[in-house]
This record gives C-alpha cells, structure tokens and sequence, in this order.
C-alpha cells in the first residue's frame, strides 16, 4: 500500500509540474526584472505602487519565446517579450503602458 502511495504521489508530481503555463525559471527571472524596474521608478509611481507586481497576461508565442505583462500599479503596465538562451531567458524587447500580449502575435 505504501509503495502505491508513492508511486501515485511521484505521477502526481510529474503532473503538476508538467501542466505548469510557464516556466518556473522564466516567471523567477521575469519578476526579478520586473521588481528591479519597480524599483527604478519608484520615485514616479510612489504612491500608487502595488505591493509586488502582478503577472496580467502570458502568452506561448513558440517553445522559446514568451509573451508577459506585468502590473506595476494601478494603471501601469510593462509588456515583455523573452526568448530561452541555452538555459537562460532573456528578455528581449518592453513596452510600457501594454496590458496584454495581443502585440506578441
């Protein structure tokens, strides 16, 4: 009994992991660059500022390259383009005030 446990609980674990819609790593190294540009305009956005920015919208474009859009505030959003770099994602393009990935297509 306890063997079965284990075994459904690994295939649960492959699962969860493997229905994820992004990239762990990808959303980790997003929302660094995400916080560091929070933090560079802080001076302007300072009193409407949410606590940590929020991934909006996402969008698969191909294997590699990632459409993301992050609120910063209330009425501030960065759209992101990143493309995976042998391990690494870089991003390589930002639009301000974008709210949603429709750009990316």
């Amino acid at each position: 009994m306890k063997k079965k446990l284990i075994i459904f609980l690994v295939f649960l674990l492959l699962f969860l992991v493997g229905c994820s819609p992004i990239p762990l790593k990808l959303k980790r190294t997003s929302e660094a660059a995400i916080k560091i540009l929070n933090s560079e305009l802080s001076n302007v956005n300072e009193f409407s500022q949410i606590n940590e920015p929020t991934l909006v919208d996402m969008l698969q474009i191909s294997e590699t390259d990632w459409c993301l859009v992050h609120q910063i505030t209330n009425d501030i959003y960065f759209a992101s383009r990143w493309q995976k770099e042998e391990s690494d994602w870089v991003q390589v393009e930002i639009r301000p005030y974008v709210d949603d990935c429709n750009w990316a297509r």
